[in-house]
Parts: C-alpha cells; sequence; structure tokens
C-alpha cells in the first residue's frame, strides 16, 4: 500500500514540477488525483488512470501500467506509442458512456507513434500519459470515458472531474 501512496505522490509531483510555468494566455493548471486501498483479497488494476487535470493547454491523464500481473490479470501486453522524457505517451482509443458498465461509444483514436513500450526494471511498472481533450465536448454531459490500449487493456475516469475545480458548479443537497 505503501508503494501505492508513493506512485501517486511521484505523479502528482511530477505534474507540478512541469506545470509551474504560468505563462499568459494559458488556461488554468491544475491536477486531481484519486487512489484507495482495495478491498482484502483484491488489487489494483495493472492498468489504471491515478491522476488527470490540464497542463494549461490540455486535459491530460496519468496512469500507472504495472509489468507484474496477478491471477486473473490480462497477460502483459504490446503497448506502442512514444516515448517523451519522463512519460510514455501510448496509443489509445477513447470511448465514452452514460455507465460505468457501458455501452461504450468509440469517439476516435489517438496515433502516438510505433515505439514499444519499455519497463524500467528496478521500478516495475511505466508512467503514461495520455491527452484527455478528445472528452472535452462530454465532461458535463456524460458521466464517464475510458481509454483502451492497443492491447485492449482499459482505463476509466470520471468526467465531470474533468472540469477545472475553479469553474465546478456548487453541488447542493
Amino acid at each position: 500500500m505503501k508503494s501505492r501512496w508513493l506512485q501517486v505522490f511521484l505523479l502528482l509531483l511530477c505534474l507540478l514540477a512541469g506545470s509551474l510555468d504560468t505563462t499568459v494566455g494559458r488556461g488554468e493548471v491544475w491536477t486531481e488525483g484519486e487512489s484507495y486501498t482495495p478491498m482484502p483479497g483484491h488489487h489494483h488494476p495493472p492498468f489504471e488512470i491515478v491522476a488527470w487535470g490540464s497542463d494549461g493547454d490540455h486535459l491530460v491523464g496519468f496512469s500507472i501500467y504495472k509489468a507484474r500481473r496477478h491471477r486473473g490479470d490480462r497477460p502483459l501486453g504490446t503497448v506502442r506509442g512514444l516515448s517523451r522524457a519522463e512519460w510514455f505517451c501510448p496509443n489509445v482509443t477513447f470511448q465514452i458512456s452514460q455507465s460505468w458498465d457501458g455501452p461504450w461509444r468509440t469517439l476516435g483514436k489517438a496515433q502516438q507513434g510505433r515505439e514499444l513500450l519499455a519497463f524500467d526494471p528496478t521500478k516495475g511498472y511505466a508512467r503514461l500519459r495520455v491527452n484527455l481533450d478528445a472528452f472535452k465536448p462530454y465532461v458535463e454531459a456524460l458521466e464517464c470515458g475510458r481509454i483502451v490500449l492497443e492491447s485492449g487493456e482499459t482505463a476509466t475516469v470520471g468526467l465531470k472531474g474533468l472540469v477545472p475545480p475553479s469553474q465546478r458548479r456548487e453541488r447542493r443537497e
């Protein structure tokens, strides 16, 4: 569990360190994350979105893709894309739905490159960065979005969470 919190902390720290430039004309820079402790006998999925926000120009999602697999997990798949400094930008398909259980509607694909994802053997996971701008028209209209890797693995995000904090409507109970 400590390693999970450390991974999320490092992801958020990297995003914030790269987002301190508040150049005039750029949008709001913000980051949020979610961490949870799985129920006993369960584990975090090998691919999940752990943080999201805006770098001032684009909506972005940050994911962990693990080399280690548990019984019942999909086998490690081939993931292609583009390496950029500390992050790997995978080729993905964007989907949306009104329900976490689907049905899912495909919006389109983002082809970043043909490089193969390589794992740092000392960490056992890779950090993925995905531009989530494809979801912008749906952030207040639909419940959820998901990204699908070329390997078929999926990770979901609540679309309402992609609204900048300063623009969120107060929810009255």
